[in-house]
């Protein structure tokens, strides 16, 4: 039961967190703030990387990356794909959830 409790911990903080991380993340896209982004988007890359979600991590970085060189070029583009793959990513999470034993 431990390990499954770990689980849900940790998927139930990644989903409330990344929730946050990814409103704020489009609150910044809106105002080209590009501090905003680069905070946002290493945050939601940090415990994306705690889930194993990998897709995630890399389009939170590419984010940063832009952010970082004051230069947002395809950052609409690529949190449109985030945006989706974030959807997905938490259907499944919840999904796995939903599938554990009770505790």
């Amino acid at each position: 039961a431990g390990a499954t409790g770990l689980f849900e911990d940790v998927v139930s903080m990644y989903l409330h967190d990344s929730a946050g991380f990814m409103s704020s993340l489009n609150s910044a896209l809106e105002d080209a703030d590009t501090d905003a982004i680069r905070q946002n988007a290493h945050a939601l890359k940090s415990c994306s990387g705690n889930v194993g979600a990998m897709g995630i991590m890399s389009l939170s970085a590419a984010l940063e990356a832009q952010a970082k060189r004051d230069a947002l070029t395809n950052a609409d583009d690529l949190m449109s794909q985030l945006e989706q793959m974030y959807d997905e990513v938490c259907v499944a999470l919840a999904s796995e959830l939903q599938g554990l034993p009770a505790a």
